[in-house]
């Protein structure tokens, strides 16, 4: 092997063992460098004195494939972020969509919460205000609504009152949708029976009396103020209070409307509160009502 090592070839070899020394001990080790490092060192120099090559020692030393870290080609990496981007497509908007639901979920059932607990002070231990007809339809109604409702139960960050220009700063004016994708009609931004506030949490909450055979008070709640998508069901939702009856949308009927295919969404705060989900948007017309899970 000595022959191999004429002209300097001995200090060839010294240097050529310190470059890898910069490629990590592990590829220098033992009879690792005494043998193969030897026997390639050798053919390099046989190899560019037979094709008196001007080729560096190092370029062939490579060629020969004396062992050394083997990173990735660019090909490799750029197949591994396609498929890690089609993993992320598939699952982000699956998981984010999720986590958003909850969120709601944990709104809405707080939002309930807060109201149930005041309506049922008022029928139960506040004599004066019992008759629910006081909350007559108009502003006036309205606003006894906030003094005898809202205030003592929710924090309130601006008041927009009933002026329309001032709701129209904390409420989705237009373009608001049923759940089956129909266009809610009315304005109730530029209704002035309608009181609008916005919570600290950052939901949006209108309400007014209504005094008929129907309900005596309604109330809506945008749990995400004027960011879409401003839809029934999604993230706008309703309920009414009516004289010496439980708050609606709340019974059996009307969660079962929910869970329709075609239903507008009206009827939707009741499964959430008693169900605690919102699976009547992941599959439309095909949720269980006793399990409130999707249908296989």
């Amino acid at each position: 092997m000595a022959q191999c090592f004429r002209g300097g070839g001995a200090t060839l070899k010294t240097k050529l063992k310190k470059l890898l020394t910069l490629w990590g001990k592990n590829h220098i080790a033992g009879n690792h460098v005494n043998g193969e490092l030897d026997s390639h060192i050798c053919q390099c120099e046989r190899l560019q004195g037979a094709q008196q090559s001007k080729i560096k020692f190092l370029d062939c030393f490579t060629r020969k494939g004396f062992a050394m870290t083997k990173g990735f080609t660019l090909a490799e990496v750029l197949i591994t972020l396609t498929i890690l981007g089609v993993i992320a497509a598939l699952v982000v908007p699956n998981v984010v969509q999720s986590y958003n639901q909850k969120v709601t979920v944990a709104k809405v059932r707080k939002f309930y919460s807060n109201l149930y607990s005041v309506y049922s002070f008022v029928m139960n231990t506040n004599s004066k205000s019992r008759n629910l007809s006081i909350y007559t339809n108009d502003s006036a109604g309205a606003k006894k609504i906030l003094d005898d409702f809202i205030k003592p139960n929710y924090k309130i960050a601006y008041d927009a009152g009933t002026n329309t220009t001032n709701k129209q700063k904390i409420m989705a004016s237009e373009n608001v949708k049923y759940l089956n994708g129909q266009t809610m009609g009315g304005n109730y931004s530029t209704d002035n029976k309608y009181y609008a506030v916005k919570l600290q949490d950052g939901s949006t909450l209108w309400f007014r009396g209504y005094n008929d055979s129907q309900k005596n008070m309604g109330f809506f709640v945008d749990i995400n103020g004027k960011k879409g998508p401003n839809t029934l069901g999604k993230d706008i939702f309703s309920v009414g209070l009516e004289q010496d009856k439980e708050i609606d949308y709340i019974s059996e009927s009307y969660q079962k409307l929910c869970i329709k295919e075609d239903s507008p969404g009206w009827s939707c705060i009741g499964w959430i509160v008693v169900k605690g989900n919102m699976n009547y948007l992941k599959c439309p017309g095909k949720v269980d009502y006793a399990s409130g899970n999707c249908q296989k």
